[in-house]
């Protein structure tokens, strides 16, 4: 919408609201300082450079990785979730190929098995690393989708900042912002949180549906309709996060432009069918799955109090993290405690000099509907990000905010509010891109910029007599020259912008340290679908059993896992495996110094070493593997060969117990 309906005029100011989506420059006039590149040429060179960034940010571990995986770092919970990740996107060619349910499935958590809506199952992402997954396995197409979230969701913001930009400059560095940022600087470990691509293309479709109007109406709601459904199949909670902040946006415009409405509501209104046919077709039968599918979780995925624990800090865009690469040690040490100390969701800093530019911008543009409607919902996903209590340097004050209403209603009780982290750096990185084609790259009004603030050379005193002047105030000159150059100070304050955002690159990567032969060792010795009680036992704190048996192209299924499941009698879900009866077995084989959902395990002795048999015959358990490298594992061993013998497999780091005769031995 528009503070007035006057027709729009051609060649009018870039950022107005009103004027047509502005072509890409074909050239730089002299004294910009860019190079000379037409429309085609500039895009080719933004995404190739976004392409270069996006391998460079995890080097020496290349794209095609397959016995390599990111890794957290101190304060970073989120050091499981690329072996969960590698089962999710195992599971969608499996269950296409092999006829199994998308969306239900026991070869996790066995036999309860898992309702796979209510998790991270990420099928677009599934089907995307199809060709990688069943050529390279499972963790070369994370590593290379990992990437091409960076790549995809930076030149996504860079054709969406088209519409507002007259330079190719501005969206190239708005692009930089959104996918090198905070957000996915903490964010790294989790593929369908920073997948991306998908956001600033629902903010254009909303410009057009709201503002533009100039496409047909079926074809803007049919678009808005399949992104709206494929980011559901990414990550719901992404899309949960955008159906929320488009309330805010339609609530806040309504009231701004009540005048327009009767104009602008029957273009909707005509786009509102293609859009729900367009979603429902994509998402309607997961949605269906989360209600009323065998194993759907009765409430939150976890208790209201661990969700809403993860929420950000007010002084949190201020202060930075580890997360930054050029921190100091005593500062980030103070941002590494905000969100609870996770660092994976500690990712709303912004830093002082773009939170100054943005003001700057926001100040100057203040006649500028969209960079208005822009700066007030990046201000409400921040005050959604505070969560249900505000939160100030740590300390948690009584004032309630407005997210504390999300814990009370059906579906947003799920969510995070630090998450909301994200819709700030999108609405950010539009507005500092609209700034900075307004008032650098092309100038106000679409002129380029030239010297005109450079020193006049008269000013400029002679080499021989600034010579014979001390060093320090030669220095100082030579500073106050500097300064004097306008397009110098806006180079400073661009770079010390951007050295303040710049992610701790590389990234870290470690290599699998389990033996390459484990997985096809187990899918060798075992018959397709056969249930194998693997140690470490699969839960939230061990998750390498899951990436066995993604490697393995899941040929057999595993007790135990990390999703969100169902439990009996309560209403709300828990990540950490059902305990079976005899609880004794997984009170040894899960126990984990991480987390607190295992008591410390009994001293093993034959009543329980018999359980074990027990547990081996009530749940069909086809073969028992053992990783032996680690340490800690030794206890474990031992109870093994006290229960069930010795093995009958021994390989490299590794053990395997199978079935005599289809019976488990005595020892």
């Amino acid at each position: 919408m528009t503070e007035t309906t006057a027709a729009p005029q051609r060649g009018a100011d870039p950022t107005d609201i009103e004027g047509e989506p502005l072509p890409l420059a074909s050239t730089v006039r002299h004294g910009s300082g860019w190079p000379s590149l037409d429309a085609r040429q500039a895009a080719f060179v933004c995404v190739l450079v976004y392409v270069v960034l996006a391998i460079l940010a995890y080097m020496p571990v290349g794209p095609f990785e397959s016995r390599a995986l990111p890794i957290a770092g101190p304060g970073n919970p989120a050091g499981s979730d690329p072996f969960q990740m590698t089962w999710f996107l195992s599971w969608v060619p499996f269950a296409l190929t092999h006829g199994q349910s998308l969306f239900h499935t026991n070869y996790i958590d066995y036999p309860t098995g898992v309702n796979l809506a209510d998790n991270t199952s990420v099928p677009l992402l599934g089907i995307l690393g199809w060709p990688l997954t069943s050529t390279l396995g499972p963790v070369a197409a994370f590593n290379f989708l990992v990437r091409l979230s960076f790549v995809l969701s930076a030149t996504s913001m860079f054709f969406v900042m088209r519409r507002w930009c007259r330079s190719w400059q501005a969206p190239f560095i708005a692009g930089l912002l959104y996918a090198f940022g905070p957000y996915t600087a903490s964010q790294e470990l989790h593929l369908d949180l920073i997948f991306v691509p998908l956001p600033p293309l629902l903010v254009l479709l909303a410009d057009e549906l709201v503002r533009r109007q100039r496409m047909r109406p079926a074809l803007v709601g049919l678009f808005a309709g399949v992104i709206a459904g494929l980011q559901y199949l990414v990550s719901p909670d992404v899309l949960s996060g955008c159906a929320a902040m488009a309330i805010i946006a339609v609530v806040g415009l309504t009231i701004r432009f009540r005048h327009q409405i009767p104009d602008r509501l029957p273009y909707i209104a005509r786009a509102a069918p293609f859009a729900f046919a367009g979603f429902v077709v994509l998402a309607g039968y997961p949605i269906l799955e989360i209600v009323v599918g065998r194993g759907h979780l009765h409430g939150p995925v976890i208790t209201l109090n661990s969700l809403q624990r993860t929420r950000a800090d007010l002084l949190g865009p201020i202060v930075p993290t580890s997360n930054q690469l050029l921190v100091p040690g005593f500062i980030s040490h103070l941002g590494n405690y905000f969100v609870d100390g996770n660092l994976s969701e500690n990712g709303s800093y912004l830093g002082i000099p773009l939170l100054t530019l943005l003001i700057v911008i926001i100040r100057r543009l203040r006649h500028n509907a969209t960079v208005v409607a822009f700066a007030w919902l990046g201000l409400a996903a921040f005050v959604i990000s505070l969560g249900s209590y505000l939160v100030i340097g740590t300390w948690r004050s009584p004032l309630p905010m407005p997210e504390y209403i999300y814990a009370h209603l059906p579906l947003l009780e799920n969510t995070i509010p630090a998450r909301y982290s994200l819709y700030v750096l999108v609405f950010a990185s539009m507005i500092f891109g609209i700034g900075l084609d307004h008032f650098w790259v092309s100038g106000p009004g679409g002129a380029t910029a030239t010297r005109d603030g450079d020193a006049p050379a008269h000013s400029e005193r002679p080499a021989a007599r600034e010579s014979a002047l001390a060093p320090g105030v030669r220095w100082m000159l030579g500073v106050r020259t500097i300064f004097r150059s306008r397009r110098r100070r806006r180079m400073l304050i661009g770079a010390v912008t951007m050295l303040s955002l710049l992610p701790a690159v590389p990234f870290a990567s470690r290599g699998l340290v389990w033996p390459a032969a484990l997985p096809t060792t187990i899918a060798q010795v075992v018959k397709p679908g056969t249930v194998v009680l693997t140690f470490p036992f699969a839960t939230p704190a061990t998750t390498q059993p899951m990436a066995w048996q993604a490697s393995a192209h899941l040929k057999f299924r595993i007790m135990g896992g990390y999703a969100n499941i169902a439990v009996p009698g309560q209403h709300v879900g828990q990540r950490w495996p059902l305990l079976l009866k005899p609880h004794s077995v997984q009170d040894i084989l899960g126990f984990s110094h991480i987390g607190d959902r295992f008591p410390q395990p009994p001293i093993p002795d034959p009543g329980i070493e018999a359980q074990l048999r027990q547990y081996l015959v009530r749940y069909s358990i086809g073969a028992v593997v053992a990783w032996t490298s680690p340490a800690e594992f030794a206890f474990v061993y031992q109870y093994f060969l006290a229960a069930i013998g010795p093995p009958q497999l021994t390989g490299h780091s590794f053990d395997i117990w199978l079935p005599v005769h289809g019976k488990w031995p005595r020892p």
